[in-house]
């Protein structure tokens, strides 16, 4: 699932594991304490943010590349997850890759 960053169906890692979907659901929601699909949620949000954070794409490119839907299924996720549209968290991706960038040039500095 994590490889996969959250673009899976439950009934895959079921039939991985020689299980049916009802019972792997049980078994990872007792394990995690989530289930998978909210799971699979969380790991496309996280790597939405990832994305965002490290590349010049637009929302758009973000959403297709992780296989969204459409848009809008990405800002409902970003929403429920966060409480802001990916528009309203925008700068704060963007302090962070600055933030990212001086951390980068400083520790090459120190290694040189």
């Amino acid at each position: 699932m994590i490889s996969q960053r959250g673009c899976v169906q439950v009934r895959a890692p079921a039939d991985g594991m020689g299980l049916g979907s009802r019972q792997f659901e049980r078994l990872f929601t007792n394990h995690l304490g989530i289930g998978p699909k909210a799971y699979a949620r969380i790991l496309r949000f996280e790597d939405a943010i990832r994305s965002k954070s490290v590349s010049s794409h637009d929302w758009t490119q973000i959403a297709h590349d992780l296989g969204y839907f459409d848009q809008m299924h990405m800002i409902h996720d970003f929403e429920t997850l966060s409480g802001k549209s990916p528009k309203q968290l925008t700068p704060h991706f963007e302090i962070l890759s600055s933030i990212a960038l001086i951390l980068e040039c400083h520790s090459q500095r120190l290694a040189s």
